[in-house]
């Protein structure tokens, strides 16, 4: 009896740590049924994006220097790309706008640039 408790546990811990954790917000259907409702988490937003100079450019990287109003404070930031298509028109000097992922934490800090574009003067 004890084996099959400590089997069950064991199984339950294992369930438990392999959840993805995410949270599903559902709504009921006219049928009475909770349907998932969908949500938007990955992509660009309009709320992950950097202003600022290009001080250096490489085949898919650029380091940007950024004012004292971004959300990584006043400093450069590393912004890699995947295509480096997306730095052709791109310049030294230039200011830009470039839609981000998520900032790691290191010195300068990163991110991969989703999107890029030159500010109009």
């Amino acid at each position: 009896m004890r084996s099959i408790l400590s089997l069950f546990f064991v199984i339950f811990i294992l369930m438990t740590g392999c959840s993805d954790g995410i949270e599903t917000e559902t709504y009921d259907n006219s049928d009475g049924e909770e349907v998932p409702i969908p949500s938007i988490e990955f992509g660009i937003s309009d709320n992950k994006v950097l202003s600022g100079e290009v001080i250096k450019k490489r085949k898919k990287e650029i380091t940007l220097e950024v004012s004292g109003d971004s959300i990584i404070g006043e400093g450069t930031i590393w912004v890699k790309v995947d295509d480096e298509n997306m730095l052709v028109d791109i310049k030294k000097g230039q200011k830009v706008n470039v839609w981000y992922d998520y900032i790691r934490e290191s010195y300068p800090p990163q991110t991969t640039g989703l999107k890029i574009e030159v500010e109009s003067k």
